[in-house]
């Protein structure tokens, strides 16, 4: 890969340096002419036979850094998107979902089968249309990871004042082989495990639509922190501005399903961080949607005097890992117009909304 700056007093471009893209792949010195005029994004053409189409485009600093990226035949580009509903789950959807970009996208090795990034073939960041193409050292199977830590992703909505970036984290939602072959893929390869966003591709020639969508609503473990977790709902709620709707969407092979009744039990080993922003739906119902749809047993109305069809399917707890009292809340509300339905919680505080809490379904215990 060549890397070429420009001075901004000259406008001339001086060479910054030379890299091979891969281990056995050579280097390529040549050096696109007049850069002035070139067009990030746009490809121009070599007499390479080997390496035989050049890419320009712009560093993260932006358009005071080029550069001219050298492509084989042996290329994987995709997009990464915030995935957006109603059609979660599904390939990006223009006009509904948002690209995604200055996101970190890798190349890594594949080893046994699982993505193996301690061997790094290429490495670009997505454009602002969430696009990116990444350079294969020649056929075989690959691992496109996308960091989502430390290079955080901004939600289409926007930010609420006092928050950055840093203070949110979404999960994967979809994932693409190949342009047209894309299936759900809600939270990642493993649901349990952070920044587990990745997808393997066979590469035998150029492969296209390596798309991965993400979504900061989805809650896909009982996990007490992190990637997916109920605490890091409210966080994401906290901080991006607007209504959120919480999306339980956690598998049967997690720890904390209970297959005998059927629910989830979320333990808590700290206090959650306060529901700060108004229009919080904390909706333990999303949870039945799924699962039903999965075929797992979910908790019915033979418990608890439910005359409903299903019963609460999230169990919030703090299982005595803190002293609970009318002040420590399982979930402590200090924003309006929020609502907490299909929940069992062993308590709740509400802290002087001015205006309605909505509590149905719910079960206190």
């Amino acid at each position: 890969t060549e890397r070429f700056s420009r001075d901004q007093a000259s406008g001339s471009y001086t060479l910054l340096a030379l890299r091979e893209i891969a281990s056995g792949m050579d280097a390529v010195d040549y050096i696109i002419g007049n850069l002035e005029s070139a067009t990030p994004g746009a490809y121009y053409d070599t007499t390479d036979p080997t390496h035989d189409i050049y890419r320009l485009g712009t560093a993260a600093i932006g358009l005071s850094l080029y550069y001219a990226q050298a492509l084989n035949n042996y290329t994987v580009e995709g997009k990464i998107f915030e995935d957006l509903p109603p059609n979660l789950g599904a390939d990006f959807i223009p006009g509904e979902d948002s690209p995604l970009g200055n996101v970190t996208v890798m190349l890594c090795g594949v080893s046994g089968g699982n993505c193996d990034c301690s061997i790094i073939y290429d490495i670009t960041i997505t454009d602002s249309n969430g696009d990116y193409i990444l350079a294969a050292p020649g056929p075989g199977d690959y691992c496109v990871k996308v960091e989502t830590d430390p290079n955080w992703m901004e939600p289409s909505a926007g930010l609420n004042p006092g928050y950055t970036v840093s203070d949110v984290k979404p999960e994967q939602t979809v994932e693409c082989t190949s342009a047209g072959n894309c299936y759900p893929e809600f939270g990642g390869d493993d649901p349990l495990v952070e920044d587990d966003n990745q997808v393997i591709v066979t590469v035998s020639s150029p492969v296209t639509g390596v798309n991965m969508g993400f979504n900061f609503e989805v809650i896909v473990n009982t996990n007490d922190s992190g990637q997916g977790s109920l605490r890091q709902f409210i966080q994401n709620s906290n901080a991006i501005a607007g209504p959120n709707l919480s999306r339980f969407m956690i598998p049967d092979t997690d720890p904390g399903y209970n297959s005998t009744v059927g629910y989830w039990k979320i333990t808590l080993q700290s206090q959650l961080p306060a529901i700060q922003d108004d229009g919080t739906n904390l909706n333990g119902f999303e949870q039945i949607n799924y699962a039903l749809g999965q075929g797992y047993t979910v908790n019915s109305n033979s418990r608890n005097g439910w005359t409903l069809p299903y019963g609460p399917p999230i169990l919030i707890s703090s299982d005595g890992n803190w002293a609970l009292s009318p002040n420590t809340g399982v979930i402590t509300i200090q924003s309006n117009d929020n609502f907490v339905r299909w929940i069992a919680l062993s308590l709740i505080h509400i802290s002087e909304p001015t205006r309605p809490l909505y509590i149905s379904y719910a079960v206190f215990c």
